[in-house]
């Protein structure tokens, strides 16, 4: 196995779960990759996450819209615009991964 990955669920991101796999991955050297900065903090090689403070903000021009009397129907559905990029170094030294400089620049987070 080349990697985990630990996509958006209600059971899998409950951070005991979370920490069980880290645990686990790390005992055969197993990259984690998650959906949750916290998680790349507690030992998760890295995450591409949404912000979810940008969701938010991102809502208000549907709200306006439907609060003005657009159709809700009419509105199209979104997408996150804000994507984050957050990295454990010290993961990645420990499980000889070499990230390199330009991805590790573009990182909204770094945790060694």
């Amino acid at each position: 196995m080349d990697a985990i990955y630990i996509p958006t669920d209600p059971i899998l991101n409950l951070p005991e779960h979370v920490e069980t796999i880290i645990r686990i991955s790390d005992e055969h050297n197993i990259p984690v990759v998650v959906v949750a900065k916290k998680f790349v903090k507690d030992g998760a090689l890295m995450a591409v996450h949404c912000d979810f403070y940008g969701i938010g903000r991102q809502a208000a021009d549907p709200i306006v819209q439907i609060l003005g009397g657009v159709n809700p129907r009419t509105i199209p559905s979104q997408m996150p615009t804000i994507k984050k990029l957050s990295l454990n170094l010290k993961k990645a030294q420990h499980l000889n991964i070499t990230i390199k400089r330009n991805v590790i620049i573009r990182a909204d987070n770094i945790f060694d």
